[in-house]
Parts: structure tokens; C-alpha cells; sequence
């Protein structure tokens, strides 16, 4: 059932970036909304369950963004490998270290897209103002990826305790 909810919120999460936020002029603040959710699924829930979901949100974005295709389910799949690795060594349930973590997976998409297009052939060199945008939105993640985690958290629970009364009232 946790599929479902992951499923459901990737796909909402995707909507707005894709299609509402590039409207906004907070457009190249705002960083990719499902790394939170991404990172929650690989610190939170066994393997078992995120690995299917970090290749759907990386299929998922892959297709409705205009990105090179593969960039997203990269990203994620090496943030899957990082976090796992890491939560043998730090305590995941600490809230002051998962903004830390957030802004570094953003970090580490920003430089995936540098890399994909720098070794396309595309962009000879980046734009001037690049490192300023990767600030925004490494800042921007450390600021606002706590609260992201934190509702992703409580609407876990919610779901959670929904499934549990369906159940019930089933048996």
C-alpha cells in the first residue's frame, strides 16, 4: 500500500513541478520536488519498496520533463545507492541532518544535468550565472527539504492509519 502512496504523491509532486511551477517567477529557485520524497522512501522504508519506487519517480520525471531522458532515474538510483550507504553510518531519524542530506542530492542533480550536457557536446561551457542558480537552489532545499520531510512523514502516518481502518472494517 505504501506503493500506492508514493505513487500518488510522486505523480502530484511531478504535476506541479512540470506544469505549474515553470509559470511562477520562483521557477529557477525551486529545486526537484521529488528528491525529498525520493529520500524519504530510501531512509524510511526497506529496500524492498523504494527501489521500485525510485525507478518509477526517475521514469516518471525522465518522460514529463524536457531534460535528457535518463538524468532523473540516474540521479535517483545514485541517491539510493548514497543513502543507503549512509544510513549504516548516520542516525536517518535526525531531523537536523535530513535538510543537510536534501540540499546535497540537489546538489548532486545539478551537477548530473552539468555533466549530461558538458558531455553531450551541447554547451561548450555554462552559463555565468550557474553557480548562483546551484546556490538557490542547494539554499532553497536546506531551507524548505525539513518541512517537505516532515509532511511526507505525517502523511505516511495518515495513510497508514487509513489502510488500518479499511482493513478493519473489511474483516
Amino acid at each position: 500500500m505504501i506503493a500506492i502512496f508514493f505513487l500518488l504523491n510522486g505523480f502530484l509532486l511531478t504535476l506541479i513541478q512540470t506544469s505549474l511551477l515553470p509559470h511562477f517567477p520562483i521557477s529557477r529557485w525551486a529545486y526537484d520536488l521529488l528528491i525529498p520524497l525520493v529520500l524519504y522512501m530510501i531512509l524510511f522504508h526497506p529496500l524492498r519498496i523504494s527501489l521500485p519506487a525510485v525507478l518509477a519517480a526517475g521514469f516518471l520525471m525522465d518522460s514529463l520533463s524536457v531534460g535528457p531522458f535518463g538524468v532523473y532515474l540516474s540521479t535517483y538510483l545514485w541517491l539510493l545507492a548514497a543513502g543507503r550507504w549512509l544510513s549504516r553510518f548516520l542516525h536517518t531519524g535526525n531531523r537536523l541532518l535530513i535538510p543537510f542530506l536534501i540540499a546535497g542530492g540537489v546538489l548532486l542533480e545539478n551537477l548530473f544535468f552539468f555533466a549530461t550536457f558538458l558531455l553531450s557536446g551541447r554547451v561548450l561551457e555554462p552559463p555565468p550565472d550557474a553557480m548562483f542558480w546551484i546556490f538557490e537552489q542547494t539554499f532553497g532545499a536546506l531551507i524548505t527539504g525539513g518541512i517537505f520531510l516532515a509532511g511526507f512523514v505525517r502523511l505516511d502516518r495518515l495513510w497508514n492509519k487509513w489502510i488500518a481502518r479499511l482493513s478493519e472494517r473489511n474483516t
